[in-house]
């Protein structure tokens, strides 16, 4: 079954799930074909934890994490 999930940079499926939906993206052509360094996956939740403009929705099949937007608010002066 198909779940939808604001993100809990606290829960540490959660943040697993992050860390592995980008680094498989990260590993894509589409991505750059390079994973994430170390310190990238060492440190991304918690960076994004502190960002009260960001927002991590996760999709899941039954327990295997298959998708997320991350969204980040911009703004343009013009």
């Amino acid at each position: 079954m198909l779940w939808i999930v604001d993100a809990d940079y606290s829960d540490t499926d959660h943040a697993h799930a992050i860390v592995h939906l980008l680094d498989s993206y990260a590993s894509d052509p589409m991505g750059g074909h390079s994973t994430l360094s170390d310190f990238v996956k060492d440190n991304l939740v918690s960076e994004l934890a502190k960002r009260n403009t960001v927002h991590v929705i996760l999709a899941f099949d039954e327990e295997t994490p298959v998708g997320m937007i991350v969204s980040i608010e911009g703004f343009s002066t013009f």
